[in-house]
């Protein structure tokens, strides 16, 4: 069970919203408390207090990697009295004096993947203190940061083990905690199976998640180069009866999540809750028991699925739509590029909030029927339900209604099957 402490918004009135990274002065040192009303798009994390950026919206090989390892790790902690995360998860770290008020606290990461076996260190917001393991994927532009800056400040705060996973190379460094220092054991290589030092039992071959790394498809793309398209840092500063087009999306650097649909922006809710994230937890869990086989891949957002009104008008001043469903999967493995998914996922599921129930419901209800997507799960974890909508002859049939007593298995993957109860068991809504 989820812990009872939650945590509400840090109440700092005196704070004034920023809208913009260039706002701030990277020379000056700030707090949770401030880095809570931040609101521009770039991805940031405090480390003892000063401003450190992140890497961009993850690659689709990124999140491969991710999942595969979650999956191992959900294998493992399935009924076991510990909680996994996967980013974007806020850590609070709080310093040497162990203060835990927002003004006081100066370090605040988002782990790739993280273990928590101390569930009271769950609130509404993240997790405050140190989570038991840590797994950290590199990518180009963060290979200093995970293993200097970072490795200095899990040993620091008692992370007791740390994983650092480099998929170009296909190698995975660990370090366990010793009398307050890690200690490196052999590096993990293709041919090894990689096991915990902490948690007895915790193993599976380096090979299982390195496989079928997609390499990025004929014409994979870039940044768009649209110079026409000036910077937006606030969402205020959009005109919301106005049409955008891709183009314009991925020129905005302010921190609310929106989507687009047919040229119109929908907000989206905020960072996901403990809640949604267990229930996206298990869902992936399940999936994940299925070999893809090089036939399909399956995401989870944030990934940007692009869907053009037209096949053959992919420009991206002529895309309107960009929508990150919670979960995708996609057997066209040429749709897959730098920047995610162009063209219709062929199953998508979305978890229902209290923000995104009519949304999920009615707009990208109709835009996935519209698009071609064949297979759509709605899931309600206030009512611990999902209900299951097929393609047929370009319309959705009527719901299959699946509840907690039911077994559900996907159209696409009928070899697979689950019961709905495990989806909802650690879930509280």
């Amino acid at each position: 069970m989820e812990s009872e402490n939650t945590a509400k918004e840090p109440f700092v009135a005196y704070l004034p919203e920023i809208t913009s990274l260039n706002q701030l002065d990277l020379s000056k040192r700030y707090s949770y408390a401030d880095y809570f009303r931040w609101k521009f798009k770039e991805r940031v994390e405090l480390i003892k207090g000063f401003i450190s950026k992140m890497s961009p919206a993850p690659s689709p090989t990124h999140q491969s990697v991710s999942f595969k390892t979650a999956f191992q790790f959900g294998i493992f902690f399935k009924g076991k009295p510990c909680a996994v995360f996967t980013a974007p998860f806020d850590v609070r770290l709080p310093d040497a004096q162990k203060q835990t008020r927002d003004e006081q606290v100066f370090t605040v990461l988002q782990p790739d993947l993280c273990v928590i076996c101390d569930l009271d260190k769950i609130d509404g917001r993240g997790c405050i203190g140190a989570p038991d393991l840590v797994v950290e994927i590199l990518s180009p532009g963060n290979s200093r940061k995970e293993m200097g800056v970072k490795f200095r400040l899990y040993e620091e705060n008692g992370v007791k083990e740390y994983w650092i996973m480099d998929p170009s190379t296909k190698v995975i460094l660990t370090y366990v905690l010793h009398n307050g220092r890690y200690e490196g054991r052999p590096p993990f290589t293709e041919d090894h199976e990689i096991y915990s030092a902490l948690f007895s039992g915790l193993k599976f071959p380096v090979n299982e998640v390195f496989e079928n790394i997609i390499p990025l498809a004929k014409g994979a793309v870039d940044e768009p180069a649209v110079t026409y398209c000036t910077e937006i840092s606030s969402l205020d500063q959009l005109d919301f009866s106005k049409r955008y087009s891709y183009a314009d999306y991925f020129h905005w650097k302010f921190e609310e999540r929106v989507e687009l649909i047919g040229g119109n922006i929908y907000e989206m809710t905020p960072t996901p809750t403990p809640s949604h994230q267990r229930i996206l937890g298990e869902l992936l869990f399940r999936f994940g028991n299925l070999p893809e086989q090089n036939s399909w891949q399956l995401f989870a957002a944030p990934l940007d699925v692009r869907l053009p009104d037209s096949k053959d008008e992919t420009p991206d001043e002529l895309i309107y739509t960009v929508v990150q469903p919670d979960i995708c999967i996609i057997c066209d493995l040429e749709k897959i590029d730098s920047r995610g998914c162009l063209g219709a996922p062929d199953l998508v599921i979305e978890i229902l909030s209290r923000e995104s129930s009519e949304k999920d419901t009615g707009v990208k209800f109709d835009l996935y029927q519209d698009n071609g997507v064949k297979e759509y799960w709605i899931v309600d974890p206030f009512e611990k339900m999902i209900r299951v909508f097929i393609l047929e002859n370009e319309k959705y049939t009527s719901p299959s209604i699946y509840t907690e007593n039911d077994v559900i298995s996907p159209a696409l993957l009928p070899e697979l099957q689950f019961g709905v109860r495990e989806v909802f068991e650690f879930s509280s809504c």
